[in-house]
């Protein structure tokens, strides 16, 4: 954390000590220990223009500190969550918190509804070599049917695509391509409702 205080992180939004640079930076925390001490015993850096900046933006150095610094003590009752509150106040700490077991169902169509094709694909197939999701279940859960067409190409499913093509009397072929060009409009946050956006 000291190293990126000095030399900041713009993707962060962490200012740093301006003409600091991560190289610098990583020499001046490996020669003085940590950020305190190199604050503490600024004057004695070799560098003049080290130096100066140093101590011309000490407290730009702190404040970013406290910025690179992740919070550890979130009280609970202070997360918002729509549904779980009795499940939150029952909790004394976050490390009594416990992930469920996994809903495969859930999963393969949070990746459909998000067009993550390959990432559903890579998961379906891994899932049903390990006995932990079989087609039939799966086809019951709603999103892909008894009769489902998945693209080699994208791992995408295509049953809805191809039902309706098939209605206007396309080739197969021709269904492929005209699925491979439509274009998904994103889901929308609210149609997973036990997400927390």
């Amino acid at each position: 954390g000291d190293v990126r205080a000095l030399a900041g992180d713009s993707s962060d939004n962490i200012p740093g000590v301006p003409g600091i640079g991560p190289k610098i930076a990583a020499s001046l925390i490996n020669d003085f220990g940590s950020l305190n001490d190199l604050l503490a015993r600024a004057d004695e850096i070799k560098q003049k223009g080290r130096r100066e900046k140093i101590l011309n933006n000490a407290d730009m150095a702190r404040l970013s500190r406290k910025l690179v610094e992740l919070e550890k003590l979130i009280p609970l009752d202070k997360i918002e969550m729509e549904s779980p509150s009795t499940y939150l106040s029952s909790l004394d700490s976050m490390a009594d918190l416990r992930m469920d077991g996994l809903n495969a169902s859930r999963l393969l169509d949070f990746y459909h509804k998000m067009g993550f094709w390959d990432m559903k694909q890579r998961v379906k197939e891994r899932m049903m070599q390990k006995g932990l999701l079989n087609e039939r279940n799966y086809a019951d859960s709603g999103s892909m049917g008894a009769s489902s067409l998945t693209s080699s190409s994208t791992g995408r499913d295509l049953t809805s695509d191809t039902e309706n093509s098939a209605s206007k009397g396309q080739t197969s072929f021709n269904r492929l391509i005209v699925n491979k060009r439509k274009k998904l409009s994103p889901p929308k946050p609210e149609e997973f409702d036990d997400i927390p956006f």
